[in-house]
């Protein structure tokens, strides 16, 4: 199992949404990484500094099929990259357990 699929497994578990049908858990599993994604984006944007903001522009430009090149320009310029995208999810799933909480209550 990779670390992907760990993290899925867990977030559908950790949400509730396990009782889904698999298509469903796709479905919203593809959302969810979309938010956390933009999440993370904005964070890495208010960390880089103009130049940085300006050469991330133009990488989106040119590696939009290539998530990798991203991930790699942003871990070079920001500093525990990882542990803040680690955060992000962190947050983004106690928010929505938070959420969830208050409407199953």
């Amino acid at each position: 199992m990779t670390q992907q699929d760990a993290l899925s497994k867990n977030i559908i578990k950790e949400l509730g949404l396990d009782a889904l049908p698999a298509d469903q858990q796709a479905d919203t599993l593809l959302k969810i990484g979309e938010i956390i994604n933009q999440r993370i984006i904005v964070k890495a944007l208010d960390s880089l500094s103009d130049e940085d903001k300006d050469a991330f522009d133009a990488i989106l430009g040119k590696e939009t099929e290539n998530p990798e090149a991203i991930i790699t320009f942003l871990r070079s310029k920001i500093p525990n990259f990882d542990g803040m995208v680690a955060k992000e999810i962190s947050d983004f799933k106690q928010s929505s357990i938070d959420f969830l909480n208050k409407v199953t209550s």
